[in-house]
């Protein structure tokens, strides 16, 4: 096949070419016209909108709330609620769902948190109870747990909050192997390097002698971007655990 001259490759307009002596880029190595700001990350985290909660009428009728505890409750139900089926009437539909659910707790856990059912479709229960305590909906703001627990969910523990903000309130993760929150160890360097998550960008905070101090420059940083959203209430460190030096440098591990 014959390769194109150097002078045609100039004249195309769908041809990228670097200044730089001994590179020619092609189109892969720009962001695609038919993707407006592809290679440009936002700020904040894309999180998929939550679904639109039911009305406060609805849910009121369904469940009386705890908001002290953080629990909703089954309230019993009528006839006219359940539809007959070949197996079972709409009757004893009612009487089968009063008999095990009415006045017990709603929802069952999910990967730490609590979730439940309304008219078939799944919310969070932290979500349906800020719609029944607050008596507003919180839109596409997520719910933040303060103390970091998610299956705490009393009134007072709950908060709106942007992705980046729900992010930051996280302790160490499992995952860390430093000991620190936003610490890990170069190699090439042989030091100490901190760096800060947020949305997505990684904020390089420096590199450091001892992990102690990397991690103290990681606390300052995060206290100042993260405002009451630090996690003040969950653990940033593993003290006793010997700092280990295989985490990857592109990442902050928190």
């Amino acid at each position: 096949m014959k390769r194109p001259s150097a002078s045609s490759q100039r004249n195309d307009p769908h041809h990228h070419h670097d200044e730089r002596p001994g590179r020619t880029l092609g189109l892969s190595s720009f962001p695609s016209p038919r993707r407006p700001g592809a290679g440009v990350f936002p700020l904040e985290p894309i999180m998929p909108k939550p679904a639109p909660l039911p009305p406060i009428e609805r849910l009121q009728a369904l469940f009386e709330c705890d908001c002290t505890r953080g629990k909703l409750i089954f309230r019993p139900r009528a006839v006219d609620e359940f539809k007959s089926s070949p197996r079972m009437s709409a009757e004893n539909a009612a009487k089968a769902f009063n008999a095990l659910r009415s006045g017990k707790p709603a929802g069952h856990p999910d990967g730490g948190r609590v979730r439940l059912y309304v008219d078939g479709r799944r919310y969070w229960l932290a979500r349906v109870l800020w719609r029944m305590c607050k008596n507003e909906d919180p839109g596409d703001a997520l719910i933040d747990h303060a103390d970091g627990a998610t299956g705490n969910n009393c009134e007072l523990n709950l908060r709106k909050a942007s992705g980046a903000q729900n992010a930051h309130n996280r302790g160490l993760s499992a995952r860390n192997t430093s000991g620190f929150a936003g610490v890990h160890f170069e190699k090439f360097t042989g030091r100490w390097k901190a760096q800060l998550g947020n949305g997505y960008r990684n904020i390089n905070l420096g590199r450091f002698d001892t992990p102690e101090e990397a991690h103290q420059a990681y606390l300052n940083a995060k206290s100042e971007v993260a405002g009451e959203f630090f996690p003040s209430l969950r653990p940033l460190s593993r003290p006793t655990a010997a700092p280990q030096s295989v985490e990857p440098a592109a990442q902050e591990q928190t």
